[in-house]
Order: structure tokens, then C-alpha cells, then sequence
């Protein structure tokens, strides 16, 4: 039997440390504790290490990490017997994440794409709905209280918006709880207790809890706020939908649409398209020009090397990640809170 463990930050150590010291096959970690625990490979060591999964990869690829991904594939003390595979996981993977890869990447490694990088699928029905501002909380309340109770999760943009969602929500008599970067590692691992076992089924979050968060059967989710491009646009509209309708089920995505996401237009209009969404009326004039042919320009799932300085992935591949490079019969991810 395999023995997991979990490693994460805004929690104490102690424990965390003595479950290590007992061994484990499997280990679970945030990168700012992983790091901790690497600086004592009598603690943590690499040396029988098999596999590396990064989930959300395009993200920890970022700006901000690079020291942390630096460690994690150079340091410690690492396996050397050149059967080391790294496994990067992404619902999106952009150009610019793609180029930061080859820098740590062996030459030899596969890509595997399930329909375009970066797009949504049809088991989700979306549904955008133009709402002025100052009507926005009003019309939660009514379109939440229509649809009766299902496990519901709404996004905002800001932390005081997310507290205000949740208070009028609360105020009104649902059964609801938020979740945010202010908040103590005790209090979002209560808040998301109480919405996966259903005792608070709606759940107010900022838009970065769309990367990893992974409950079992949200059936809504409905954009508040939706993302601004300057912080990530559509890339994090698709993170944040894709919390419902996973592993084969149908669900539901709502967002609340105003003059405000102008620049979000065009790219929502696409994606409706794409997915063969309903395009409300507001959105008409970002129509492509051919719906059935539809051009990102965003490097998103493009398979040259172009500006990648050589290319990623290396040789005559088209691109991709690895270290000893991806299985081809390798099985979907199950993400994992």
C-alpha cells in the first residue's frame, strides 16, 4: 500500500515533519514548504525519486517562482539514474510558460493536448448576463435562490468585494462561507469543509482559488466579477469555469457582464463560439468574421517553436515537456486539493 503525505504552508511544521520522518511514496506539497523541508535531505531526499507532477505548471512558470522551480530541478539531492520523469500539468499553457520550461526540460520529451490548449468544453453551459454594478448583488440573490440549492461557487475580483458577497449572501439567509488570501490556513481549510460536505454549498472566493480547487460535483459557478486582461483575462475565465463539469459531468457557468469587461469582449465572444455557447445580443459586435474558424494569436496552442528561442522540447519535436518525457499512454489527471 502506498503511504501519502501532504506538505503545505500556514500550517505547523511539527506535524507535518514527523509524518515525513515516517516515510511516504507519495508527497503532496505547496513549493514555499517543499522548499523548507529540501534544505535537510536527511528529512526529504531525492535520490529514489521516480516522478515530478507540477499541476497549474503555467502558473508556477510565472514571474515570482523562478527560484523555487530552480530548486526543484536542480537541487536537493536528485536521482541520478536518469529514470527521473517530470509531468506538467495545465488547462492553459501560453508561450511565454512554454519558453520558461526549456529552460529546466530535457531535449527528449512528448506533448499531450486534449482538443485546443486553453478552450473549454460543451458540458458546460455558459451564460453570460449584462448587469449594471450596482445591481450586481441583487441579481446573485435571485439567480442563486431560482435555481435552488446545488453547490454553488462564486468568484470576485478583491478580497473586500469577496467579504461583501458573502455578508449579503449570509444577510439574506443562504447557507453560504468565502474564502480568500487573508484568511488563516484554519479558516479556509473550514470554509472548504463546509462546502464540500454541503453544510454551506455556496462559497465566495477570489479568482486565484480557480487554480487547484478541485470539489466534487459544483454544479454553478458564476462570475461575479469577471477577470480583467490585465490580470490574465480569459486564461483565468477558463480556469474559473472549469471548477464545474468536471470528469464527464455537466454543469453550469453564469457571469455578470457590464460595460466595465469591454476588453474582455472579444475573447469571450470567442470562447462562447467555440464551445457553440448562445452569444447574447451585447456581444454580437465582437463576432468573429467566421465562427467556425476562429484565430487566437496568443501562442496559446501554437505548435511551432517560434519564439521560443530554439525551440522547447528540442530537435524535430513539436513541442512539449519532460524530463524523461510524458507516457503515451499516460492516464487524464486527477487534480488534487
Amino acid at each position: 500500500m502506498l503511504r501519502p503525505c501532504v506538505v503545505y504552508g500556514g500550517a505547523p511544521t511539527k506535524n507535518q515533519r514527523e509524518q515525513l520522518e515516517m516515510g511516504c511514496d507519495i508527497l503532496v506539497a505547496t513549493p514555499g514548504r517543499l522548499m523548507d523541508f529540501m534544505q535537510n535531505v536527511n528529512l526529504l531526499s531525492f535520490r529514489r525519486l521516480k516522478f515530478t507532477v507540477i499541476d497549474e505548471a503555467d502558473e508556477l512558470l510565472s514571474t515570482g517562482w523562478e527560484k523555487a522551480m530552480e530548486k526543484l530541478f536542480q537541487g536537493s539531492d536528485q536521482n541520478s539514474d536518469a529514470d527521473h520523469t517530470y509531468l506538467m500539468f495545465s488547462a492553459t499553457f501560453p508561450k511565454s510558460a512554454r519558453r520558461l520550461a526549456k529552460e529546466y526540460m530535457d531535449e527528449e520529451c512528448v506533448r499531450i493536448k486534449v482538443g485546443r490548449v486553453g478552450s473549454t468544453h460543451q458540458n458546460i453551459k455558459q451564460q453570460i448576463i449584462f448587469t449594471e454594478e450596482s445591481a450586481k448583488s441583487q441579481a446573485l440573490f435571485d439567480l442563486i435562490f431560482s435555481e435552488g440549492p446545488q453547490r454553488t461557487l462564486v468568484f470576485t475580483n478583491s478580497k473586500v468585494k469577496c467579504d461583501m458577497v458573502d455578508d449579503y449572501l449570509y444577510n439574506k439567509g443562504l447557507p453560504v462561507t468565502s474564502i480568500h488570501s487573508d484568511r488563516t490556513q484554519r479558516e479556509r481549510e473550514d470554509a472548504l469543509r463546509s462546502f464540500r460536505t454541503g453544510r454551506c454549498p455556496i462559497l465566495v472566493a477570489t479568482g486565484v482559488t480557480a487554480r487547484g480547487l478541485d470539489v466534487a460535483n459544483v454544479k454553478h459557478v458564476v462570475n461575479y466579477d469577471l477577470p480583467s486582461t490585465m490580470h490574465d483575462g480569459i486564461t483565468e475565465y477558463i480556469h474559473r469555469i472549469g471548477r464545474t463539469a468536471r470528469i464527464g459531468n455537466e454543469g453550469k457557468a453564469t457571469s455578470f457582464y457590464n460595460d466595465r469587461n469591454e476588453d474582455l469582449g472579444p475573447d469571450l465572444c470567442k470562447i462562447l463560439c467555440e464551445s457553440k455557447q448562445e452569444i447574447p445580443k451585447f456581444l454580437q459586435e465582437h463576432m468573429p468574421d467566421d465562427p467556425t474558424t476562429i484565430d487566437w494569436h496568443d501562442g496559446t496552442d501554437d505548435e511551432s517553436d517560434d519564439g521560443l528561442g530554439g525551440g522547447f522540447g528540442g530537435g524535430g519535436n513539436d513541442s512539449g515537456f519532460g524530463g524523461g518525457g510524458f507516457s503515451v499512454d499516460a492516464d487524464d489527471k486527477v487534480a488534487a486539493w
